[in-house]
C-alpha cells in the first residue's frame, strides 16, 4: 500500500513537471522576431555594393599625344644596305591618339575599379627623304619612310587617391596586340612597305582624372595620362638594332 501511494505520488510530480513548458522563460515571440530581422551577410553586402555604384558606369575617352622611343632613334637602316639620305634614322619623338572604352566593374579596397579597351596608333617620322619621278609628266614627288605602330589593349584602371566627382589619380596596367611597320608615304598616298612585325605586349600608366563639374561623378573628365609600353618587333635586319621598347607616351584627353 506504502509503494502504491509513493509511486502515485511520483507519477503526480512529474506530471506537473511536464505540463510546465520546458523554456518558460524563452519569449518565443521575440525569438522569431530577431530571426525574421536577420540578413544573409552576402545578400546585405550585395546590396551595399549596389547602392555605392553611381548610375553612369560607362566612360569612352578621346586622347591625344607625344611619344618618345629612344631606342627607335637607334635603328641603323644603312647597315642594312639603305641609302641614309633616302632611308635614315627615325626621330625618337612622334605623336599618338588614341580612343578608349571604360567600365565601372567594381570597387577593390574601396576604390573604383574599372575594366576597358584601348585602340591606338603612333607615329615617328624619318630623317631622310625620298624622291619619286611620276611618269609621263615627269614630275617629281617627295617622301618618307615613316614609323606607324597601333595597339589593342584590354587593360585595368584603379582609382587609387581622390573620390568620385573630385580630382582622381589612378594607376593602370594592360596587354594586348601590337603592330608595327616602316612604310614609304608620298603626297599622292602609300608606297612600298619596307617592314611589317606584330606582336604581344603591355604598358604600365599613371594618370590624372579632372571631372568638369566639380561634385558631379557624371560629368565628363579631363586627364593626364603617361604610359610606357613594352613590346619586341625584332629586327630590320642582321646588326640594324632591335625595334623594341620601351616607348613612352604622354596624353592628354577627355572622357566622358
Amino acid at each position: 500500500m506504502k509503494n502504491t501511494m509513493g509511486i502515485t505520488m511520483w507519477f503526480l510530480v512529474f506530471s506537473l513537471f511536464m505540463s510546465q513548458p520546458l523554456f518558460a522563460n524563452v519569449n518565443t515571440d521575440d525569438t522569431n522576431q530577431d530571426f525574421s530581422k536577420t540578413v544573409d551577410p552576402p545578400k546585405q553586402l550585395a546590396q551595399h555594393h549596389r547602392k555605392s555604384m553611381p548610375d553612369k558606369r560607362h566612360y569612352a575617352s578621346i586622347i591625344i599625344g607625344a611619344v618618345n622611343w629612344p631606342n627607335l632613334g637607334d635603328i641603323d637602316p644603312s647597315q642594312a644596305g639603305f641609302n641614309p639620305q633616302q632611308f635614315g634614322k627615325f626621330k625618337t619623338w612622334g605623336y599618338n591618339i588614341e580612343i578608349d572604352y571604360h567600365y565601372l566593374a567594381t570597387t577593390w579596397f574601396g576604390k573604383d575599379l574599372w575594366i576597358g579597351l584601348d585602340f591606338g596608333v603612333f607615329f615617328n617620322e624619318n630623317k631622310g627623304e625620298l624622291s619619286v619621278v611620276v611618269l609621263p609628266s615627269g614630275e617629281t614627288i617627295s617622301g618618307e619612310i615613316d614609323s606607324r605602330g597601333m595597339y589593342i589593349t584590354p587593360n585595368l584602371k584603379w582609382f587609387v587617391w581622390g573620390q568620385r566627382g573630385s580630382p582622381r589619380l589612378y594607376l593602370g596596367a594592360g596587354i594586348g596586340y601590337y603592330s608595327l611597320d616602316f612604310t614609304e608615304l608620298y603626297e599622292f598616298g602609300e608606297g612600298d612597305e619596307i617592314f611589317e612585325e606584330n606582336t604581344i605586349g603591355g604598358y604600365l600608366s599613371a594618370g590624372l582624372r579632372f571631372p568638369v563639374s566639380k561634385g558631379s561623378p557624371e560629368s565628363a573628365a579631363v586627364i593626364l595620362e603617361s604610359k610606357v609600353h613594352f613590346a619586341d618587333f625584332g629586327e630590320l635586319a642582321p646588326d640594324t638594332g632591335d625595334i623594341k621598347g620601351p616607348i613612352y607616351i604622354f596624353q592628354l584627353g577627355i572622357t566622358f
